[in-house]
C-alpha cells in the first residue's frame, strides 16, 4: 500500500464524515424531528453508505489498526451496513423494507458505527498528519 491509496480512500471518508457531522449537527439541533424527516434519513443514508465504501477498501487494501479491525468482526452489523448501502445506492422497488427499517432503532448498531466512524477519523488523523 502506498500514500496515493491512503489519499484515494480518505476522499471516502471525507464524504462519510461530511454527512456524519451534517447529521449529527441536525439532530442536534432539531430534535424534535429525531430520525424521522427526510432531511435527517437522507443525512444518516449518505453517511452510513459512505462509510460503508470505506470499510470495503479498508479490506481491500488490507489496511491494519487493531481498534478498527475490531470493530469489523462484528459480522452481522457489517453484513446489516452493506445491506444497507445496497439499498440506498440501489434503486428499490419498496421505500421502506427489511434493509433499512431496523437501521432506526438498532440502538447497538448506532452504538458501532459511531465508534468505527471515530476510530476512521482517528486512524487517517494518525497517519495523514
Amino acid at each position: 500500500m502506498n500514500n496515493e491509496e491512503i489519499i484515494s480512500l480518505h476522499k471516502y471518508f471525507i464524504t462519510a464524515n461530511i454527512f456524519y457531522d451534517e447529521f449529527h449537527n441536525y439532530i442536534k439541533y432539531n430534535k424534535e424531528d429525531k430520525y424521522f424527516t427526510i432531511l435527517s434519513q437522507i443525512k444518516m443514508w449518505i453517511w452510513y453508505s459512505s462509510l460503508y465504501i470505506v470499510v470495503e477498501w479498508w479490506e481491500e487494501l488490507s489496511l491494519n489498526y487493531n481498534n478498527i479491525n475490531l470493530l469489523l468482526e462484528n459480522e452481522k452489523n457489517l453484513k446489516n451496513l452493506k445491506l444497507f448501502r445496497n439499498w440506498f445506492f440501489h434503486y428499490q422497488k419498496k421505500y421502506w423494507n427489511e434493509k433499512n427499517t431496523w437501521i432506526i432503532n438498532d440502538k447497538l448498531f448506532i452504538e458501532w458505527i459511531g465508534n468505527l466512524h471515530r476510530e476512521f477519523s482517528n486512524w487517517f488523523i494518525s497517519n495523514l498528519s
